[in-house]
């Protein structure tokens, strides 16, 4: 189940980029160990007091699906991921342009491919999330 959380090293970015959700896990680190993933079966959980949260976690542990959500819906990014072939997956971004009228646009921002089965969805994931951080908004 580790798998389906964002690895520690993009949570951390994701909270340096204002991510601050309830999540079904945390990465702590006690006495400068290495951190680890703390996981809840419940979101009621969580720590949701900013002062319990900066004393005994590094950073929030969101769910892939969870972090390109919070791009989506808090940074209006949108990440799209579609098949190629057997061998080669496409990440898509784009800025979404919210109109008055409720109507959007998608501005495409960055595209790359990236060479992997549709088995090893991770590993796409992972680096969507990873081109995403690097955009400036």
């Amino acid at each position: 189940m580790d798998k389906l959380f964002v690895p520690y090293e993009l949570a951390i970015l994701l909270k340096e980029k204002g991510f601050n959700e309830l999540c079904f896990g945390e990465y702590r680190q006690w006495d400068g160990n290495t951190p680890y993933l703390q996981k809840y079966q419940d979101l009621d959980e969580c720590s949701t007091d900013p002062a319990d949260y900066e004393y005994t976690t590094e950073c929030k542990a969101p769910l892939h699906q969870q972090a390109i959500d919070w791009f989506r819906n808090t940074l209006n990014l949108h990440i799209d991921i579609s098949t190629l072939n057997n061998s080669l997956q496409q990440i898509k971004i784009y800025k979404i342009r919210k109109f008055k009228d409720e109507s959007y646009q998608l501005e495409e921002i960055n595209s790359i491919g990236i060479s992997c089965t549709i088995f090893e969805n991770i590993k796409v994931y992972n680096k969507a999330i990873e081109e995403a951080l690097k955009i400036k908004i």
